[in-house]
């Protein structure tokens, strides 16, 4: 008989949070959008940040650099949007 080996699942909030970052990042550029990329940003950064936190404690969970990608692109994308809104706000006065 042949022994399946059992692959540990892929955290499902690593996986939320590169798609949400992946929209923060996409809609940052865009002048009035942009503020609801942040949130999409820092969603996607706590998502990212709980991902991390439940592959590294227990081990039972794989995608680690799923969490680790989903976390940088979030806060490159919050950091995008608060350089432009300054930078915008900074033209208009």
């Amino acid at each position: 008989m042949e022994q399946v080996e059992c692959k540990k699942p892929i955290t499902v909030c690593g996986i939320v949070g590169v798609v949400f970052g992946g929209i923060a990042l996409l809609t940052s550029f865009i002048p009035i959008i942009n503020n609801a990329a942040a949130l999409f940003g820092l969603a996607g950064a706590v998502l990212g940040a709980v991902a991390l936190h439940s592959t590294r404690v227990a081990g039972k969970k794989s995608g680690r650099a799923l969490a680790v990608i989903a976390l940088i692109v979030s806060v490159v994308s919050v950091a995008i949007v608060l350089t432009l809104q300054a930078q915008w706000s900074a033209a208009l006065s």
